[in-house]
Formats: structure tokens, C-alpha cells, sequence
């Protein structure tokens, strides 16, 4: 091997990674509005928000709830 090659090292990247990070504060009352959403559907607070972004994002461009 050239002194000029390097070796690659880590896993490979996926094609469609989820790079960006969102944070965001809340109030009590809405974090348990979210924690019961969690529960009632069994899914983590990241499903649940994704779910929301694609249902109001459908809503808005096409006029339908698709998840």
C-alpha cells in the first residue's frame, strides 16, 4: 500500500442517514400529551414526532393523512 492511501475505517454510511438533529423545548402539558401518545401507540418519541411532521406534511400538500 502507497504512503499516500489511507485505509478506510468505521461502518459505511447509509444512503439515506439521518444527519439532522432537532431539539425543542415543551411544557409539561404538551410533554404528556406526547408521552400519551407514546403509550397509546407503543411507539418512542421519535415515531411519534415523525409520524406528526409526514401527517400534517400530507395535509398540507395533498389534502390527505397518510402515515
Amino acid at each position: 500500500m502507497s504512503e499516500f492511501v489511507q485505509k478506510k475505517r468505521g461502518r459505511p454510511r447509509k444512503e439515506v442517514a439521518r444527519r439532522n438533529r432537532v431539539q425543542c423545548k415543551m411544557t409539561d402539558e404538551e410533554y404528556e400529551m406526547l408521552h400519551y401518545l407514546c403509550e397509546k401507540n407503543d411507539k418512542t418519541i421519535t415515531a411519534v414526532l415523525l409520524d406528526s411532521v409526514k401527517i400534517s406534511y400530507n395535509l398540507e400538500t395533498r389534502g390527505k393523512v397518510k402515515v
